[in-house]
């Protein structure tokens, strides 16, 4: 009874994620929507020998240059140093805590509108 309870509740989070992000669209409250370019923040610490862990996170929902850029500010302010690629739907993040779990980084992802896949 719990397994399905924890079954069904992994298959419709993704669909609700991706229905907000829809919805925020919809709404003007997007990247997409706005049609301005969203401008780099990059990490307090930029030395990249600072940050041992490391991650490859997929990601679903980014549209435009600018969702991705959204998220890797968001990441780059959150003490991470974060690079996203659009064409391959992921984020190279860079940490200097380790990433067991990546419970931050989905969370971080996810209150933006976007899915970690």
């Amino acid at each position: 009874m719990i397994a399905n309870a924890v079954l069904i509740i992994l298959l419709l989070l993704p669909s609700f994620l991706g229905l907000r992000a829809f919805i925020k669209r919809l709404n003007g409250e997007s990247c997409c929507s706005s049609g301005n370019s969203e401008l780099k923040i990059n990490p307090l610490d930029k030395n990249k020998s600072h940050y041992p862990y490391k991650t490859l996170v997929k990601i679903e929902g980014m549209q435009c240059k600018n969702c991705a850029r959204c998220i890797q500010n968001k990441l780059n302010e959150s003490g991470f140093y974060a690079k996203v690629n659009l064409r391959k739907k992921s984020a190279k993040i860079l940490s200097k805590e380790s990433l067991s779990g990546n419970e931050k980084i989905e969370k971080i992802i996810t209150s933006l509108g976007y899915s970690v896949v």
